[in-house]
């Protein structure tokens, strides 16, 4: 695998079909409205992970607070995960139904983040923590998991990964989503931190690192932070798939979502890549035409929830993107 800077483009529905397939079923089975553009980030990430080998661990960074399905994608492939996020996780219900034999907790949920993106998040979607941390106790209970205490402060975060991690045979799963969870999946670690600052994770604790349209909600120096710890947490040529936003020309706030949006030349310098890290932002243009298209694959498969406010990336469900989807591969030296 190569270092590169690619931009995301509609034709994965055609080159990424078997990829494409299973974020389509997982989608289907829980009946789960995506991000506008998360189809073609989902499905970039299994094609660029897909070469550890079952079992390896990775880190989901920016997993999302319930609703993110690369961690359970992930999962179901038969990869550990570490879920990290500065956002209590409220799964809904039947994820929890699922997913509660393989999820394990490395803290608690009670910390409060206080910045720009969670102030954002808040606003917008009316969630208050305490409402939150409220919600997280409510569903633990109702699986049986310790409500208030639903880990072990004492034990070590490496030890809980290493002792209960799944460890299967090597080779494609047969079907997505699994048969039989407890059996055929990786676990979930739920981590709720801050990614430039995870002191439970050791250095070169991680195979690998995936992170979907995360990075780009932090501003550029704390963007550089992010990347120094997730690097630090990763073993050595270990893979990065990362997806952020793509600029036509100098980087901009995307201010519906919070998230820069970056030039090639600002990606390669957040991520330490060489200048001769192959790319196709000189396609962009192209690209990026096709995608403004109205009723093509993505406009298809809008979520319903774009269709109910004015305050979010596609106002009112009207088919207008302003930025593109890019993916980075970095590996550690």
């Amino acid at each position: 695998m190569a270092e590169k800077i690619e931009i995301l483009s509609l034709e994965f529905f055609d080159t990424y079909r078997d990829e494409m397939g299973i974020v389509e079923r997982m989608q289907r089975h829980f009946n789960q409205g995506i991000g506008w553009h998360y189809y073609l980030d989902l499905a970039w990430m299994v094609r660029e992970i897909r070469g550890l080998p079952k079992g390896s661990l990775i880190l989901d960074a920016g997993a999302g607070g319930g609703g993110g399905l690369a961690q359970f994608i992930l999962a179901e492939l038969g990869y550990n995960v570490i879920s990290a996020d500065f956002a209590s996780r409220v799964f809904p219900r039947q994820k929890m139904k699922r997913y509660a034999p393989v999820i394990h907790y490395l803290n608690g949920q009670g910390e409060v983040f206080d910045n720009r993106y969670t102030r954002h998040l808040e606003k917008a979607r009316n969630i208050q923590p305490a409402r939150q941390a409220g919600a997280v106790k409510k569903i633990l209970g109702l699986f049986g998991r310790g409500a208030e205490n639903p880990y072990n402060p004492g034990e070590n975060a490496a030890a809980v990964i290493e002792k209960n991690r799944r460890r299967p045979k090597n080779g494609s799963p047969a079907d997505i989503p699994q048969k039989n969870i407890a059996a055929d999946c990786g676990r979930i670690f739920l981590y709720k931190c801050d990614l430039k600052d995870m002191p439970l994770l050791p250095d070169g604790l991680v195979d690998g690192v995936v992170s979907m349209s995360a990075l780009e909600h932090n501003d550029q120096g704390d963007f550089e932070k992010c990347v120094d710890e997730i690097l630090r947490v990763t073993k050595p040529g270990g893979v990065l798939a990362i997806t952020v936003s793509a600029s036509q020309g100098g980087d901009w706030l995307h201010e519906p979502s919070q998230g820069w949006c970056y030039s090639e030349a600002t990606l390669k310098k957040l991520f330490r890549l060489p200048e001769a890290a192959p790319g196709n932002y000189g396609d962009r243009e192209r690209l990026f035409e096709l995608l403004k298209k109205e009723g093509n694959e993505l406009h298809k498969r809008l979520a319903p929830v774009y269709f109910k406010s004015g305050d979010n990336g596609m106002p009112w469900g009207r088919w207008d993107p302003k930025y593109q989807p890019v993916g980075v591969v970095k590996i550690k030296d």
